[in-house]
């Protein structure tokens, strides 16, 4: 869901953490731009953009799942399909996705997608956290990692630091890209069903 994707991308802090994407999609002339506080961080020059063509780090993550039902253990719920939103990061030295602990949660099928890139690649889940909503995907096919460059975590941002949340939305077949500033930073308990 929309929602869903949001907290992806907020649980990792897209704003300032997501530094590659934010200077390939949103770079200037190489020089560095300033953020509320006056901190800078470097930009993208129109060469690095076309050279980052095709590299897009962001993925939709299709997922077939089947929960178990718990008033009759002895069987499954009806299958359902449902998409999200990831990325490519390097975990123990090794490529994998980042998306939604929930996209995944009772997956019996994993598939991902690149961004302009009509084949669907087979996904395994390699770590799944409940309790941050968060999970990983391995892609053994060596064809969906050529061209990705996976992005690097940085820091929680502050509030009015500039952010923005890529991702794909309930329904779009395309990237959305939505920009704005950190409001309100708390503390809240979260669960999905």
């Amino acid at each position: 869901t929309s929602a869903a994707t949001v907290t992806t991308w907020d649980a990792m802090r897209v704003g300032r953490g997501l530094r590659t994407l934010d200077a390939r999609m949103y770079g200037g002339d190489g020089a560095a731009a300033g953020d509320v506080h006056g901190r800078t961080r470097a930009t993208a020059s129109r060469n690095d953009l076309e050279a980052s063509a095709g590299a897009e780090p962001v993925v939709k993550v299709y997922a077939v799942q089947s929960a178990p039902n718990l008033q009759m253990p002895w069987t499954s719920k009806p299958q359902e399909e449902s998409t999200g939103s990831g990325f490519a990061i390097i975990d123990q030295q090794k490529p994998c996705v980042l998306t939604n602990a929930h996209v995944v949660a009772d997956a019996t099928y994993v598939e991902v997608r690149k961004a302009g890139d009509a084949r669907k690649y087979v996904a395994r889940r390699v770590k799944v956290s409940h309790e941050c909503d968060l999970a990983t995907l391995d892609v053994d096919d060596a064809g969906f990692w050529r061209d990705v460059k996976p992005l690097e975590l940085g820091d929680m941002p502050c509030l009015q630091d500039e952010v923005s949340v890529v991702g794909y939305p309930e329904g779009g077949e395309g990237i959305s890209i939505t920009a704005g500033v950190v409001s309100r930073i708390e503390i809240q308990r979260y669960v999905h069903s």
